[in-house]
């Protein structure tokens, strides 16, 4: 109701129990029935002239109060600049109303009338037929209030009890997975707008994250074709870390598809360590060169440099092209499963097994032993492999590059499965999922390097290893050759001299000289030379540089921090300038797959089942 100057008056709040009866006087006996009042509240507390961001805002916590307090509305008028709605039940006396309207030329909208009390029956409204449904924009409001600022949320399964618990309403599968991209949509727009606001994020990246390098490749219509960033702080920590990079590619899982590129290293404690990524649309000629041409301004060719990839063709002609000084190995793992499916009637995990200990012989003569046996067993898998690949791509001891024991790509193959719900997002998300996961690697590894003790020269695996091949080699028999040049001759537990350097850090088991810290025989020798006056020689001065503590420690210093939501942005007119349109993309039949269809030779691979009922059909036929 209004007072005299017109303003709108909220009727007072009255108890929900209190019950007014219309005839106070009642006279025992009498057949006539009191008429009885319940007066109750929303739940929703309005103010006029509150406002709300938009239209929308409004509407859903209506919606939201109506399913939890049970009440039913009806859309009086909306439109863009008017939102009216009443009670259901206005045609029988009820007064719940309410009256948003826009404020100016804004996207805002205020409350002009209210009146939050209602006059009817709940027990009516509760179980009426024709019930208000839940919708994905009641599911988004529960997501915003309960994961705000989080992408990542639950899955639309566990959803459904969720919002059932907090507003009183069953959404359904669909509805509950359609409200879970609406509440990523509202922090980082729909997919089409991942596309147009790549720019301006790129642009928010490199600000939060100085040294970080980005570029966007644009085709004729300025449709989105490529991207490749790199964070400045793993392009400053690869610096201290082995000069391996492991390539390989991921399918994105989005309605516009593509291949996430990721190229990785592996820090001396056995532990990811990103370097750069890339958004192509396929692993071609085209896109792999142009991800190697932006790779080398942040990783520069030379000859210490080491790739480790599957046998992609195209992958293997860019390298060639864009790095022609560094090395290139392939995986021993995708290749030994290539090996085996050369080979019939034979037991093929066997197969690929020996195949591995060849590949992993550090020495010639124990590779030539293990190749000539594995040759006569499998004279199928020695033809495959010497008509496709040379030996000094997957022989660890054929290896003209420092790969360290760096032979698969199983680091990389390992991060593409952390990733694998992120490259289900729009692009951006899926940019965020990746350098919110770098940023806490980093944030981990910072501090396991600065809480190990000081008196620890070397990173926990090299040094649990030394510790453990320390007393290993005590009981080794180790006779002085030259104790100015400290080379020495140890006797392993296989009976075998092995003549062990320690100034050239070389030993006759390659060991050393590969992984580049000491072997079991180093380190006898090392004893010997710690039992002379003048020639001790601590362990951690015979491992390579990437392995000390000080370098680990160095590659984690920077500190890798988020892209804020988008209202805090503050991007120049120019960068805002710059138009990037969705690509193009054809809408498939079915629903989309959503698991990785396995490699040639790996388990789990479904065979194509025979109709059974044909093929009876096909015997009782020929049978007559």
């Amino acid at each position: 109701m209004e007072d005299s100057d017109g303003n709108m008056v909220l009727y007072q709040e009255q108890s929900e129990e209190r019950a007014i009866a219309d005839n106070c006087d009642m006279i025992e006996g009498s057949d006539v029935t009191p008429v009885v009042n319940r007066e109750w509240e929303d739940g929703l507390d309005f103010t006029l002239r509150q406002e709300f961001e938009s239209k929308q805002a409004v509407k859903d916590l209506v919606e939201k109060a109506a399913h939890k307090n049970c009440f039913e509305f009806v859309i009086v008028k909306s439109d863009t600049m008017l939102f009216v709605v009443k009670c259901c039940e206005f045609k029988r006396g009820c007064k719940w109303s309410l009256r948003a309207a826009r404020n100016g030329n804004s996207d805002s909208f205020s409350v002009r009338t209210y009146n939050k009390t209602h006059t009817c029956l709940r027990s009516d409204t509760s179980t009426m037929r024709r019930k208000r449904r839940g919708t994905p924009h009641l599911v988004a409001s529960v997501l915003r209030e309960d994961y705000p600022c989080l992408i990542d949320t639950p899955t639309p399964k566990n959803l459904i009890p969720l919002v059932q618990s907090r507003v009183g309403v069953k959404v359904s599968y669909s509805t509950a997975n359609r409200g879970k991209k609406l509440a990523a949509y509202d922090l980082r727009g729909t997919p089409e707008d991942s596309f147009k606001l790549v720019h301006c994020y790129m642009h928010m990246l490199q600000t939060m994250n100085p040294g970080t390098i980005s570029f966007v490749e644009l085709d004729e219509a300025q449709r989105f074709k490529y991207l490749f960033f790199a964070l400045g702080a793993c392009i400053e920590g690869f610096k201290a870390m082995r000069k391996v990079i492991i390539v390989d590619a991921t399918s994105i899982k989005n309605v516009y598809g593509g291949v996430l590129i990721v190229a990785t290293a592996q820090d001396p404690d056995h532990h990811h360590y990103p370097i750069a990524f890339g958004v192509v649309d396929g692993e071609k000629d085209t896109s792999w060169t142009w991800f190697f041409s932006k790779l080398k301004s942040v990783v520069p060719d030379c000859p210490e440099l080491v790739f480790c990839s599957d046998r992609n063709q195209s992958l293997i002609k860019s390298i060639n092209t864009v790095y022609p000084l560094s090395h290139h190995g392939y995986c021993i793992y995708h290749l030994s499963q290539n090996v085996k499916l050369s080979c019939k009637n034979v037991n093929r995990d066997l197969v690929a097994t020996k195949f591995m200990e060849c590949a992993k012989a550090y020495t010639e003569p124990e590779f030539e032993k293990l190749y000539a046996d594995f040759i006569r067993r499998y004279p199928a898998a020695s033809t495959y492999l010497d008509n496709h690949v040379g030996q000094n791509k997957w022989a660890r001891c054929y290896f003209p590059g420092a790969r360290y024991n760096i032979d698969t790509t199983n680091t990389v193959e390992s991060i593409n499965g952390v990733f694998r719900f992120a490259r289900a997002y729009p692009l951006l998300p899926m940019i965020d999922a990746i350098v919110s996961k770098v940023a806490e690697w980093f944030n981990k590894y910072r501090k396991i390097s600065l809480e190990t003790p000081k008196e620890q020269k070397l990173v926990p695996f090299v040094e649990t290893l030394m510790h453990t091949r320390c007393s290993e080699a005590k009981l080794l028999p180790v006779t002085e050759l030259n104790s100015y040049f400290l080379e020495y001759s140890v006797t392993g537990v296989d009976g075998s001299s092995y003549v062990v350097d320690l100034r050239r850090k070389t030993c006759y088991c390659k060991q050393f000289d590969i992984d580049r810290y000491p072997c079991v025989h180093a380190i006898a020798a090392a004893m010997e030379a710690a039992r002379n006056a003048g020639n001790e020689i601590q362990l951690h001065d015979l491992c390579s540089k990437y392995y000390w503590m000080e370098q680990w420690a160095l590659g984690y210093s920077r500190t890798i921090y988020p892209v804020p939501i988008m209202s805090m942005w503050m991007v120049p007119d120019d960068v805002r300038a710059k138009i990037v349109l969705p690509k193009f993309y054809v809408t498939k039949r079915g629903r989309k797959p959503t698991k990785r269809i396995p490699s040639a030779g790996e388990h789990g691979r479904r065979k194509k089942k025979k109709n059974s009922s044909r093929s009876w059909f096909d015997s009782e036929g020929s049978r007559t």
